[in-house]
Parts: structure tokens; C-alpha cells; sequence
């Protein structure tokens, strides 16, 4: 307590005039300061008053000066039960021990806006043995608004870190410690609310390859404005993996601490790993198709001077070969054709595995694709002797599948029941259908495979030894098929007995009874027999030899357009090898029709069909595409640019001239005049 006693200052203590007018001065001086000054009595008896209140503490409490100094207990209808009960602690607190009171609360005048003031205040001992303070009271209210806003902020931002699964530490390099929050505990496997590490435990938990980069980073101060990242590997315990973690550390203005948030990134680093090599997988995957179809164009280019001069070959009557040239001849074409399917079976399964073959899934009617399976393999089978069975229901629902790549399926099942059969065997088709699925299933009574070989079946090249018995495969035909069936929905199964057989069972989706079969596009038809020449010369509408141009830039290709024009008199064909030769010499010669190859070496086809098109002179002369680009979508993208026509390579020579005099005709009989009335 303190020793010196001073009277309380009341208005009923008798002064003299010099004494009165110095005390008056002195609440002059008082009233002016920032705030306002008060005595608080409190007897021995427990009794609180308030000997002097500053002018404006009657206005706020709404009493007069002289019911404040007779209880100063009306103040406390004016402040909140728990703030006075707070107040009360405070001033017991000071009482006890003479220290000096600071303390806030809240007035909330009658219809006004609630007030915070701060007090401060020094006690002594009165006269009466009772506790004197005298101190003086400063609204706060703004600093209090801004206090409740900061808060509410820290509420937010610790709400949005915890949910962010952001940390917070703190590094104290005299102390040589690390302060980790909560969060910050959970990314170290640590079961704490708060915690403190001295640094050489907290490094005993890192990675020994990150403890040099890590103690230096704590060590070393960041410049002022600048934030250091660093990410290092925890070591894995028993009780967890090993993780990564961010720290972004930054230095306190004006003092050594370091302050930074802690993010674990343990499953953002794999994520990132996962989309790194899902994307380089696409990317290979394009690569792989990009090459595939380059591969794909350049094969079909030379094959197309082989299979075409064998085809010339074959038809030429006035050049007849002997028997054994033909022989030998029809070994180079069957090794072609051999070689040609492999081109499109490799390809085929690139874009299946890449995605890029685009199905048009449709209503597939069960009757007409056995029928068609039936008639492409019927020659084959009746030369060995093999019977065929079909005993699908003339009512079978229909299933849900892309019609052509279904039928690709049926075929290679039927070639391989025919390929690996035994003399006089049998195939039977047959279809069944329960709830909401369609099965078609195709038994022979062949060699059969062994289990081992039916894990190994659906390996790419691996025949299975059946490359030992003369019959001719590539090992590619059944991967297709069941690529074609799961890109349809479905799945193709496969049982077989060693000497006895195998059946192969393809499982699709029913389609939807209210849309009818006949709403698809007709299947292919199976391929004609070659003729014994090629057709007939054409006698046109015109006078003369109609001109075709040929634009392009392999020399074999050309040769062979030029041996296929021999036998046409009615038709005179010049070349050009590049677009620009191939413009100039359509504008000179106004041919009746163009042959144009997609890949020139100074521009591609599409940028001479352009200019074509943009001429007036040239834009009505039919434009055929030439190329070894077999893709559906390629051709496809040609035939919508605005080409009247598109030629595959390898050319069916028969089917080529059939196309060009169609096309040629169409231009009589768009040219000619209009018969007189």
C-alpha cells in the first residue's frame, strides 16, 4: 500500500477563497484532458462512490454529479452484468496487491451506440481506512472496432488455413527453436496443439539429403520484402509415410525471427506426377498414331506400284503370261494383299489404343451381318469341305454396336473357323439373348488350343505356332476383334479343348426395340472376284480423247496411272509432279477431270483444290483425292473439302476406271445442252 494519504476531492470540503480558486483551476485543467478523470471510493463497509467524475462521466451514465458521488453502483445500470463483474475483479485484484488498474468495459446508453472505455487508475489508502483510486477514463470505442475486426480476420484466416491445411511457424535463431501451431504439428506427425522444437530435433525428423538445405535455410535471413521457399522431405516413422513439405519463411521487420506457413504437399506432388505422366502417355500415344499413320502412307505408296503392275499384269490379254509367271504372279499378289492387311490391322490397333477410331454405334441386325460373314468365307470353306451352320432365329433382337466393326469381328472369327478347322469340319452360328444382352457365338471343330495357349491368345504377332503349319496369319486378326468389341460396350470370351475345338462368344447390348433395324446404313458387301480384264473402253458424249490430269510426285505411281490409261484410248492422261506444274497445266489444258495426290512436295492437295475451287476457269472440273491416307476420318475431311471423289492406295485398278467414267459421264451430262422442245 502506499504510505502518502490524500483526501478525496468533494464539493463539501471548506476551502479558502485562494484555495477555492486553485481548485477551480485545477477542474479546468482536468475537464481538458483526453479523457476523463474520477475518483473511486470504496469504503471499508463495501460501499462505492465516486467523490469526483470528470464533466463527461454524468452524461454518460445519465446521473448527476451527486448521485454519482452519494453510489457510484448507477454507473452500473448502464454497463453489462459481465463487464461489471470483471470491473469488480480488477479493483479487488488492485486492492489487494496496490498495483495499478487497467481494465476495459462497455457502456451502452439508453438509444445510443455501445461505448468501450479504457480505465486507469492508481489506488491508495483513504482516511477511513477504505481504497481511494484516482485515474481517468478514454474512449476506445475505435480501437476497439478495429481490436473486434482484427480478430474477426485472424477467425477467418485461421477458419481458411485450417481448411487450406496451411501451418504456421515461427523460428527463433537465438534460441535456436522452432514454434509449429496446430496445423503445422499435423504436417510432422506430431499430435500437439502447440508445440516447441529445438532446431537439432526438429532436423533429426528431415530427410538427411534435406537437413544442409534446410538448416541453411533457417539460418540465413531473407531480405526484407522477400519470402524464402523451402520444400524438403520429413522422414517416414512408423506411424506415417514420408512427406513433403512447403515453408515460405519471412523475416520479421526489426527483429532475427523468421515467421512462415507450413503446407504438406505430399499428394500435390503426386497428383502433379500423375497428370505429368498421363500427359506424356497421350502424348506418346499421339506419337505412336502419328507414326503408325506415317507408316501406314508410306507402305501403301510402294505397295501401290506392286499390287497395281500385278493387277496389269493379271488383266493384260494382249500380253499373256505363261502358267508358271502366273503362279509366281499370284504368290506376289496374295504376299501383298497379306501385306496390306497387316498395314491396316497395326494401324487399326494403334487407333484403338490411342482412342482415335470413332464408332457410330447403331442398331445392328443379327441376320444380314451373319449372311454377309457367311458369303465372304463360303468360297474357302466349301474347297476344304468345311459346313457351315447358322442357327440364328429369324426374329433375334437386334443388338447395339458400330455395324461395320461389328462385322469386322464376325469375319475374322469366320476366317480363323474356316483357317483353323480340320478338313470336312463344321462351323455353327449361332445367337442367344437373355435380359439386356445379345450373345453371337461361332463353334468349329478345329485343332482347339491348350490353356496355355488361350492366356497367350490375345497377344499382338503371337500365333501360337500356327506359323509352323502353313497357314497364313499375322497374329493381329482376333487383338483387333477384341478391341472392337470392348470399344463397343462388350466383351469377346473364348473356350477351347485341345483336338475338339473352340468357341468364341461375343457379348453386346441389346438395342432398343422401338428403333427399327432398317434404319442403318447397308453393311459392305463381300468383294467380287476379279475380272478377266479391265472394263470395256468408255465411248463418251464428246468428240475426241477427253484429257484427265494427274498431279503427282512419285515416279511408280505415275507409271502406273500412265499403264492404265494404255487401255483406254478414249482417254488422254498428262501428269504434273508438284501443285504449282499441276495449276498451270490445268488452266492450259482444261482437263475433264483431276487426279490429285494429298501430299505434293510444294503444297498439299488441299491448298490445290483451294485455288482450284477459287478459280473460275477451273472450279467446275471434278477433283478426285489419290492418296495412301486410308483413315475414315481422312477421307472423310476430303470428301467435305470439296473433293468429288477419293482413291486409296493401294488402287483397285477395275474399280478406278469404273469411278472415272461415272465421273467423267456426270460431266457430259452436267455440260450437255438442253434437248430442244
Amino acid at each position: 500500500m502506499q504510505g502518502n494519504l490524500s483526501p478525496p476531492i468533494t464539493d463539501d470540503v471548506t476551502l479558502s477563497p485562494g484555495d477555492a480558486a486553485a481548485a477551480m483551476r485545477g477542474r479546468h485543467a482536468l475537464d481538458k484532458l483526453p479523457g476523463s478523470v474520477f475518483q473511486l471510493l470504496r469504503t471499508v463497509e463495501g460501499h462505492w462512490s465516486l467523490p469526483y467524475a470528470g464533466r463527461e462521466l454524468p452524461g454518460l451514465f445519465l446521473s448527476s454529479g451527486a448521485a454519482l458521488a452519494a453510489d457510484a453502483m448507477v454507473a452500473a445500470d448502464h454497463i453489462p452484468p459481465e463487464d461489471v463483474e470483471r470491473l469488480k475483479h480488477h479493483l479487488r485484484h488492485s486492492r489487494e496487491t496496490g498495483q495499478a488498474l487497467q481494465a476495459r468495459f462497455r457502456v451502452q446508453p439508453p438509444g445510443g451506440d455501445e461505448i468501450w472505455l479504457e480505465a486507469h487508475a492508481a489506488p491508495e489508502m483513504s482516511f477511513s481506512g477504505g481504497t481511494l483510486w484516482h485515474g481517468f477514463l478514454v474512449d476506445v470505442t475505435a480501437d476497439q472496432r478495429i481490436h473486434r475486426e482484427l480478430r474477426d480476420l485472424h477467425k477467418r484466416w485461421s477458419l481458411a488455413a485450417r481448411a487450406a491445411g496451411i501451418g504456421v511457424l515461427e523460428f527463433d535463431p537465438h534460441a535456436a527453436e522452432l514454434s509449429l501451431d496446430a496445423i503445422s504439428c499435423q504436417h510432422h506427425g506430431i499430435r500437439a496443439e502447440q508445440l516447441t522444437l529445438p532446431l537439432a530435433q526438429w532436423l533429426e525428423a528431415v530427410v538427411p539429403g534435406d537437413r544442409l538445405v534446410a538448416h541453411a535455410a533457417l539460418n540465413s535471413t531473407p531480405l526484407e520484402g522477400f519470402a524464402e521457399s523451402l520444400v524438403l522431405r520429413l522422414a517416414a516413422t512408423a506411424s506415417a509415410p514420408e512427406r513433403t513439405l512447403e515453408l515460405i519463411l519471412q523475416a520479421v521487420p526489426g527483429e532475427a525471427r523468421l515467421v512462415g506457413t507450413c503446407r504438406d504437399i505430399t499428394q500435390q506432388l503426386m497428383l502433379e506426377a500423375l497428370r505429368r505422366d498421363k500427359l506424356a502417355a497421350e502424348q506418346a500415344d499421339r506419337s505412336k498414331g502419328e507414326f503408325m499413320s506415317r507408316v501406314s502412307h508410306e507402305l501403301r505408296t510402294p505397295l501401290n506400284g506392286i499390287l497395281g503392275f500385278v493387277q496389269l499384269m493379271s488383266l493384260d490379254r494382249q500380253h499373256p503370261l505363261p502358267p508358271v509367271h502366273v503362279r509366281r504372279l499370284d504368290v506376289l499378289r496374295q504376299s501383298g494383299t497379306r501385306l496390306l492387311e497387316l498395314i491396316d490391322q497395326l494401324l487399326d490397333v494403334s487407333r484403338l489404343d490411342t482412342g482415335a477410331l470413332a464408332l457410330r454405334p447403331g442398331v445392328v441386325g443379327i441376320g444380314a451381318l451373319v449372311d454377309h460373314g457367311v458369303a465372304v468365307v463360303h468360297a474357302h470353306a466349301r474347297e476344304r469341305g468345311i459346313d457351315i451352320v447358322v442357327q440364328v432365329p429369324d426374329d433375334a433382337p437386334p443388338l447395339q454396336a458400330d455395324g461395320h466393326s461389328l462385322q469386322r469381328v464376325l469375319d475374322a472369327l469366320l476366317s480363323n473357323a474356316v483357317k483353323y478347322n480340320r478338313t470336312r469340319g463344321r462351323i455353327r452360328i449361332r445367337f442367344e439373348s437373355a435380359g439386356h444382352v445379345g450373345r453371337l457365338i461361332v463353334d468349329d471343330t478345329g485343332v482347339g488350343m491348350s490353356g496355355e495357349q488361350l492366356g497367350r491368345l490375345f497377344e499382338p504377332f503371337n500365333r501360337l505356332g500356327a506359323e509352323r503349319t502353313g497357314v497364313s496369319g499375322s497374329g493381329l486378326g482376333l487383338v483387333v476383334a477384341r478391341k472392337l468389341v470392348r470399344a463397343m460396350g462388350g466383351e469377346l470370351e473364348v473356350q477351347s479343348l485341345v483336338g475338339r475345338g473352340s468357341r468364341f462368344q461375343v457379348s453386346l447390348p441389346l438395342a432398343e426395340r422401338r428403333r427399327r433395324v432398317s434404319e442403318l446404313p447397308p453393311l459392305p458387301s463381300p468383294s467380287p472376284p476379279p475380272p478377266d480384264a479391265l472394263p470395256s473402253q468408255w465411248q463418251g458424249q464428246g468428240q475426241g480423247q477427253r484429257a484427265v490430269l494427274y498431279i503427282e510426285d512419285d515416279e511408280v505411281n505415275t507409271l502406273l496411272m500412265e499403264q492404265v490409261f494404255l487401255s483406254q484410248p478414249a482417254w488422254r492422261l498428262t501428269t504434273a509432279a508438284n501443285g504449282t506444274d499441276g495449276l498451270q497445266a490445268a488452266l492450259e489444258q482444261q482437263p475433264a477431270a483431276i487426279l490429285l495426290d494429298l501430299h505434293l512436295p510444294d503444297m498439299s492437295g488441299f491448298d490445290v483444290l483451294e485455288r482450284i475451287r477459287a478459280d473460275a476457269r477451273l472450279r467446275g472440273i471434278p477433283v478426285v483425292a489419290v492418296s495412301a491416307d486410308a483413315l475414315p476420318e481422312q477421307v472423310r475431311s476430303a470428301l467435305a473439302s470439296g473433293f468429288d471423289g477419293y482413291w486409296t492406295k493401294p488402287l483397285d485398278l477395275v474399280a478406278i476406271v469404273r469411278d472415272l467414267k461415272r465421273l467423267l459421264s456426270r460431266a457430259d451430262e452436267a455440260g450437255a445442252e438442253p434437248d430442244p422442245i
